[in-house]
């Protein structure tokens, strides 16, 4: 067996979490999606994407946003793609695989769809993967992270190395840490969606 774990990075602006991005113009743009392919039980990496992907309605990247990610504007303008064409390369990526975020990282990808008028076929149809959020999953091992990101989930789990990590917002860093999690509830025998 195997899975995707994947997470995003999308525009924001200083206070725009605690505003829920209702400000003038702000939108959840994707600007980058991370993922990992990994093979069940074992655990190992088979595979690694990371895709850029230009914002369609605030093309310029807020300080703030660049601050949090460390993705720079230079970075968006020579290596990012149309969201639709990011969108692709992530699917394709995952295939028929079952697909595992940390939080609402799949509404974001839906919200995107909206944004941008893509083809929501791709995302919604017949041989779209299946997204689960396995934060509930989390939560049932007795761990009060509800309030805790992807990114710093690993730091929550006693010994738990994360050999792997950059920094947080990083969306391939935050897969290592949610693929440290998933091993540390195999390893206690907690109840996983798969």
């Amino acid at each position: 067996m195997e899975f995707i774990i994947f997470d995003t990075e999308f525009t924001t602006w200083e206070g725009a979490q605690e505003r829920r991005w209702q400000g003038p113009n702000e939108y959840k743009e994707i600007i980058q999606i991370g993922a990992l392919k990994v093979s069940w039980p074992d655990a190992q990496i088979i595979d690694t994407l990371t895709v850029y992907s230009k914002p369609k309605l605030n093309p310029i990247l807020s300080d703030y946003c660049v601050g949090l990610t460390s993705i720079h504007q230079d970075t968006l303008n020579k290596q990012g793609v149309t969201f639709q064409a990011a969108l692709a390369i992530f699917l394709k990526f995952c295939g028929k695989n079952l697909v595992l975020s940390y939080g609402h990282d799949a509404s974001i990808l839906a919200e995107n769809i909206v944004l941008n008028e893509a083809d929501p076929l791709n995302f919604y149809g017949y041989n779209s993967p299946l997204f689960i959020d396995i934060k509930y999953w989390v939560l049932l091992a007795n761990k009060d992270v509800s309030m805790i990101n992807s990114g710093r989930l690993w730091h929550y789990f006693g010994n738990i190395q994360h050999e792997k990590f950059t920094h947080e917002h990083d969306p391939l860093s935050d897969c290592y840490s949610i693929l440290q999690v998933i091993k540390y509830l195999q390893e206690t025998s907690s109840k996983l969606p798969f």
